[in-house]
């Protein structure tokens, strides 16, 4: 199949997406994937870059509560950590969904996206590529926390320890369902993509034994063992 037109991302002011001309897109690195509640016309696989995806956001709306805040990803760049990185680092890459919005509710569907991830995020826009490296989206729109933000969880060791990180994530609950549950289906959906993540599978490897552990309390049930 051929890859589909690349895009620019939306701009409230442009004449051109008001006139339905230009694709507008959204990439998806979190639950979107799964639960992808976003309207949408078209979707496309990739991978942006260079980033790493982290459950170094903590969650007190969807996953989580103000006395036991939960775990959601969040995307950091090489500079966050000080590091630098070659293009295309596989290192570097976060593979996900770009889902292409309907052009004549793109510019409001983005501002939903906007509010409902008001908490932490700023917005950006990423170029999209297939998993040979070509770009198939050009600019996408998506949400990355600040590394500044009050629900930042990832200034010290301890708080990006991966064991540390899964504890927390199978104990918390929130409006939107247990943390665990966000982790899980995401390791699903990646795996059903043929696109693996390590470090979502070592949050997958700690839920699982926290659940063998406390005789499947952690998580709430929600941990299933499966083939690799």
């Amino acid at each position: 199949m051929a890859p589909p037109p690349a895009a620019v991302a939306a701009d409230s002011d442009s004449p051109s997406q008001e006139q339905g001309s230009v694709p507008v897109w959204m990439f998806g690195y979190g639950s979107i994937i799964w639960n992808p509640d976003v309207p949408h016309v078209d979707t496309v696989d990739g991978y942006i870059s260079p980033f790493r995806r982290v459950f170094y956001q903590a969650s007190t709306q969807h996953r989580g509560s103000d006395d036991l805040p939960g775990r959601v990803a969040t995307l950091i760049q090489p500079a966050d950590i000080g590091a630098t990185a070659e293009p295309h680092d596989p290192s570097w890459r976060v593979y996900g969904r770009a889902y292409r919005l309907p052009d004549e509710r793109a510019a409001a569907l983005l501002e939903d996206m906007k509010e409902r991830e008001s908490v932490g995020y700023h917005h950006t826009t990423a170029t999209v590529y297939a998993p040979d490296g070509t770009v198939v989206v050009e600019h996408a729109a998506c949400n990355v926390a600040d590394v500044k933000n009050d629900l930042w969880r990832g200034r010290t060791a301890e708080e990006r320890d991966d064991a540390a990180v899964a504890a927390v994530i199978a104990r918390a609950h929130g409006p939107s369902g247990p943390n665990a549950e966000y982790v899980i289906k995401l390791d699903e959906a990646l795996t059903k993509m043929g696109f693996g993540d390590e470090h979502v599978r070592s949050l997958m490897g700690h839920l699982e034994r926290l659940r063998a552990k406390d005789g499947g309390r952690a998580g709430k049930g929600m941990v299933r063992r499966r083939g690799r």
